[in-house]
């Protein structure tokens, strides 16, 4: 389920054109959002559980 989050999440950011992605602790879930540029768009909110598999994807860089 954790790895359709994940590649679900790349491609989106891909499309968005986002030069990073964040997944972040938001009390009892996790934030994700793109940057672009200078500004951050909020994509989805997941689970603790989903936001702790997705946090130990790290050092992504979208080419």
């Amino acid at each position: 389920m954790v790895q359709k989050l994940a590649k679900a999440l790349l491609q989106a950011a891909v499309s968005f054109g986002a030069s990073d992605v964040y997944i972040l602790p938001v009390e009892t879930t996790f934030a994700v959002s793109f940057r672009r540029s200078e500004s951050r768009k909020h994509y989805i909110t997941c689970s603790a559980a989903e936001g702790q598999s997705l946090s130990h994807i790290s050092n992504l860089q979208l080419v």
